[in-house]
């Protein structure tokens, strides 16, 4: 099934296929294709005899995409602040 996401959001799914893949989403990149519509479903999870629907399955991903996007944010914005914890008694 052809995915349609934005230019960042298909970047992001490339780079942690491993990720999607550990949820049982598995992704196929077609490079010949233009940007956002690179990617294509080939696999989905399914819990015990449920299959995820059109929705559920890119609400899935997408939550993933971006769960993956605030964890690499606030590791380069940590890394930048130079943040060192404080701890406030």
């Amino acid at each position: 099934m052809q995915l349609q996401f934005t230019a960042t959001e298909e970047l992001v799914a490339i780079e942690n296929m491993d990720v999607l893949k550990a949820n049982g989403f598995e992704l196929q990149v077609d490079d010949k294709a233009p940007p956002t519509r690179r990617l294509k479903l080939v696999a989905q999870p399914i819990s015990k005899n449920t299959i995820f629907g059109t929705k559920g399955y890119l609400h899935s991903i997408y939550f993933l995409l971006v769960t993956i996007c605030i964890t690499e944010l606030t590791l380069v914005f940590n890394k930048r602040l130079g943040r060192v914890d404080l701890f406030i008694s």
